[in-house]
C-alpha cells in the first residue's frame, strides 16, 4: 500500500479517503487520485506525496477557483510528478488541469472553436496533454505543451491561454 486513511501529508493534514478505482500509476511509482484529507470538507486531488489541488484552492494565477474535483475519471500522471486532472471551477465546469494550471476548459477558443469542455486526457513524460474536447458540432482531439513543462526551446503552436502552446487535431463526429 502506498496511501490508506490515516497516514498523513504533514502539517497535520491526514487521509481520510480515497478513490482507489481512479487511480493513476507513473514509471517511478507514484500514484494520483482523488481523495478527502482532514481540514477539508470536499475534495482533493493528490499523489502518494502531496496535495496537488484542493476545492477551493485559488488557481491559475489566481483567476479561478477550484469548486469540484472528479472522483470519477482517472488522473494523469507523468514520470516527472505532473498530474493531470478534471475540475469545475467558478468559471465554468470540464476544466482540465496540470497541476495548479488550468490547460483549458469550457469557453477556450482553439482554431476558431469554442470548446464545451475536455472530456478525456493523458499525460506524456515530455509534458504533452492529448485532450479529447466537445464542441457545438462535434468532438475533436487538442495537444497542448504547457511552455513551464517542456525543456527548451519551448512551446509551440497557437497559444490559448498565458504560458500554453496549443496544436490543434481536430475531427468531426
Amino acid at each position: 500500500m502506498i496511501k490508506v486513511p490515516g497516514d498523513t501529508y504533514g502539517a497535520g493534514q491526514t487521509l481520510q479517503a480515497a478513490n482507489q478505482q481512479v487511480s493513476a500509476l507513473n514509471a517511478s511509482g507514484s500514484v494520483a487520485f482523488p481523495a478527502l484529507v482532514t481540514g477539508s470538507p470536499a475534495r482533493q486531488m493528490v499523489t502518494d506525496s502531496s496535495i496537488i489541488a484542493s476545492v477551493g484552492d485559488l488557481v491559475d494565477g489566481g483567476t479561478m477557483t477550484i469548486t469540484s474535483i472528479s472522483t470519477t475519471e482517472v488522473p494523469g500522471i507523468n514520470d516527472a510528478g505532473t498530474v493531470v486532472y478534471r475540475a469545475s471551477t467558478n468559471l465554468g465546469n470540464g476544466f482540465i488541469f496540470a497541476g495548479q494550471d488550468a490547460i483549458l476548459g469550457t469557453g477556450t477558443i482553439v482554431d476558431g472553436i469554442l470548446l464545451s469542455g475536455g472530456v478525456q486526457y493523458a499525460i506524456n513524460n515530455s509534458g504533452q496533454i492529448a485532450i479529447r474536447v466537445v464542441y457545438n458540432t462535434g468532438s475533436g482531439i487538442v495537444l497542448a505543451t504547457p511552455a513551464h513543462l517542456v525543456p527548451a526551446p519551448g512551446a509551440f503552436g497557437l497559444a490559448v491561454l498565458p504560458m500554453f502552446g496549443v496544436m490543434a487535431r481536430r475531427g468531426r463526429r
